[in-house]
């Protein structure tokens, strides 16, 4: 599913897997904290669902765009 990209050293392909991760790390705590202050403490499982879908979205079309050959 996912090719290594020619010309891309692993160090540096390695530092942009980090930084992707961290972005997405960064947006699932935004989404937690920005759902606890809307929907409040009460549909936290919800907020948590829907943060999940969402980065995981943002994890696997990152990756792709930015690591994979195709």
């Amino acid at each position: 599913m996912f090719a290594h990209r020619e010309g891309l050293s692993r160090t540096r392909e390695f530092i942009i897997f980090v930084t992707l991760s961290v972005i997405g790390l960064g947006l699932n705590e935004a989404i937690m904290w920005l759902g606890g202050r809307l929907v409040g403490d009460e549909w936290y499982m919800l907020t948590k669902v829907l943060a999940t879908t969402l980065v995981m979205f943002w994890n696997f079309f990152s990756r792709k765009r930015w690591l994979d050959a195709g």
